[in-house]
């Protein structure tokens, strides 16, 4: 997708164990409405990725006359790979993981930074540890876009992208938080998604 940065992160643990973690949530802190929006478009490709690849498909119809052969190959690919993936399980909410999301995108328009890596060194396990205690298979997607950029777009963004699709459709994650905030001096939309296969 055109004026759209985006990169993942995805680690595997069996068993975690976290001592110490903090815990204090400010219940005032509540998803705007794009990041509702990125949960609910991230659950349309988990639970009906052929129907989400029929409207790729019907978009991509409509405008591969005046597309780059780049942008069409991103669309074919995830075509083919939706057509082919198993339906997963919907997400639900997490307000840790919400929370740990919004942290990141605070963090990287405060900064000026794009990455996995906290200003303060911080993984994303890390991030996610500061708001509860989470287990089995953990992951993060950031986008981050130049346009005026809905929580919609930034899905569509990842899906064009093979490694955050499959992380998107990965079926031991039952979690998900997410971040969508305006402000990134060197982008303008930053977006995160938390994923976590499990909270103790």
């Amino acid at each position: 997708m055109k004026n759209m940065i985006i990169t993942g992160f995805v680690l595997i643990i069996a068993i975690i164990v976290s001592m110490g973690c903090v815990n204090i949530f400010n219940s005032d802190i509540k998803p705007n409405a794009e990041e509702y929006s990125i949960i609910s478009e991230t659950n349309r490709v988990r639970t009906n990725p052929k129907g989400y690849a029929l409207e790729l498909h019907s978009e991509l119809d409509a405008n591969r006359s005046a597309w780059d052969q780049s942008r069409i190959g991103r669309y074919e690919a995830a075509i083919a790979t939706l057509n082919s993936a198993a339906v997963q399980s919907p997400l639900s909410y997490d307000y840790g993981l919400f929370l740990a999301a919004r942290d990141h995108a605070e963090d990287m328009i405060e900064n000026n930074l794009f990455s996995h890596v906290g200003s303060d060194g911080s993984s994303p396990n890390d991030r996610m540890d500061r708001y509860g205690t989470y287990s089995g298979a953990r992951g993060e997607n950031v986008a981050a876009g130049t346009n005026n950029d809905t929580g919609a777009s930034m899905v569509l963004a990842w899906v064009l992208s093979p490694g955050h699709l499959s992380n998107m459709l990965r079926e031991n994650y039952t979690l998900i938080g997410t971040a969508h905030l305006s402000g990134h001096p060197g982008y303008n939309w930053i977006s995160v998604q938390k994923f976590a296969g499990g909270k103790n």
